[in-house]
């Protein structure tokens, strides 16, 4: 009877045992799959960031295509006012006519005398651009100072004053915006 008993005792601890370490390794196992779950993305949840992703680009870029032909056209217009304003201080510097000569569809050149550049001497040359590809010289539309330039050119004096009170305006474009370079006849550049 004894036996019996003790017999039981020991089975009843060692089920225990075996349940209690049962219990614990599908516990484990229940722990880990819960951790191994969180670990990655879902698929809804990587299709809504993506479409999240997609709206903002749609929306975007075309604000980014505006801007680049902006910025691009600011700075080809700064071009031609730079080059405007070489032909200027060369003149007044070597007290020598000079003119611009701005060539359809992107070419600006500088030289010494009166005649335009595109049929000057080589010698005579002072600096040749080009305007970036984009950008386009285009007919200006205006008052008498916002004509074009007659012939694509402008000569300056010595004393800095357009020859014969010539004035006129260069026009730039980039797709359907544009900027205007107006010069005076006192030879004041201004840029629209």
């Amino acid at each position: 009877m004894l036996f019996a008993l003790l017999t039981g005792v020991v089975i009843n601890r060692l089920g225990r045992q075996y349940r209690k370490r049962r219990e614990n390794i599908r516990q484990k196992h229940m722990n880990q799959s819960a951790s191994a779950r969180k670990a990655g993305f879902t698929l809804v949840e990587v299709m809504v960031t993506l479409a999240v992703f997609a709206i903002v680009a749609a929306v975007a870029v075309p604000a980014i295509s505006g801007w680049r032909d902006a910025f691009s056209l600011k700075s080809a217009s700064q071009d031609v006012y730079a080059m405007l304003m070489l032909a200027k201080t060369e003149a007044m510097k070597r007290n020598r006519t000079h003119t611009a000569t701005f060539i359809s569809p992107s070419d600006m050149l500088v030289c010494a005398g009166a005649a335009a550049c595109n049929t000057a001497p080589p010698e005579t040359m002072v600096r040749q651009e080009t305007l970036p590809s984009d950008v386009r010289f285009v007919a200006p539309s205006g008052g008498a100072c916002a004509a074009p330039l007659p012939s694509g050119a402008i000569s300056f004096r010595a004393n800095s004053i357009p020859v014969g009170g010539q004035c006129g305006s260069i026009s730039l474009a980039v797709g359907a915006r544009q900027m205007r370079i107006e010069i005076n006849r006192a030879g004041n550049i201004t840029v629209f």
